[in-house]
């Protein structure tokens, strides 16, 4: 969660507990460090959750429409190469764009396949 540059500060940070508590304190210290901790990441958590939602919803409304427009286009092709009046390089040039289309939304469909599985099980972990 915290990027700490180099093991030198956690080593400072370690002689600096040495030397201002002593021996017989260290657990209660760490208790009390570790609980701290604790309750500073979940309230991360639950100040990111709603924004994580927010745009996992986002993704999934914004793939929703691409794949209606994506079917319309499709069924608007097939109409098109039904009337004798359109030529052949227009049809062909409606396919080549539903052709990137697709593309461009498979790629979009693995890139949120891949968000969801780099989501880490321990954000969802209620630990006391």
């Amino acid at each position: 969660m915290f990027a700490v540059g180099t093991w030198t500060e956690l080593l400072l940070i370690g002689v600096a507990v040495l030397v201002l508590f002593k021996p017989e304190d260290y657990p209660a210290v760490m208790r009390f460090c570790v609980r701290w901790y604790k309750k500073l990441s979940r309230g991360i958590a639950a100040v990111k959750a709603p924004f994580e939602d927010i745009s996992w919803e986002m993704d999934v409304a914004d793939f929703t429409q691409k794949q209606n427009e994506a079917v319309l286009k499709t069924d608007a092709l097939k109409a098109a190469q039904a009337q004798p009046h359109v030529t052949q390089t227009h049809a062909t040039q409606i396919q080549d764009h539903d052709r990137q289309e697709a593309a461009d939304l498979a790629a979009a469909s693995a890139a949120a396949l891949d968000q969801e599985k780099s989501i880490s099980p321990a954000a969802f972990s209620e630990d006391p």
